[in-house]
């Protein structure tokens, strides 16, 4: 994305369109009750990686894209855990 302004080197920018989903597991449903993980570990100082958060990341917000291109999928979410290792 191009900032459209002159600006002195240093200044912060905050970048609206830069975000995106990090698809860090993908969940087959079955009827056991399974248990899944995922890792994104550090900052990527540039590019883009699934399992890396781009570089200038101040938060994030769990997402599951539940019955994503199938229909008819039951689940249920329990314990959800997330740490800082």
């Amino acid at each position: 994305t191009k900032v459209n302004m002159a600006a002195k080197a240093g200044t912060p920018v905050r970048l609206h369109a830069g975000g995106s989903y990090l698809y860090v597991i993908d969940i087959k449903p079955t009827a056991q009750w399974t248990e899944y993980s995922g890792t994104i570990k550090g900052i990527l100082p540039c590019g883009w990686k699934n399992t890396s958060f781009p570089v200038g990341t101040e938060s994030f917000t769990p997402t599951l894209m539940a019955n994503w291109g199938k229909e008819g999928c039951a689940f249920e979410i329990k314990d959800v855990k997330i740490e800082e290792l």
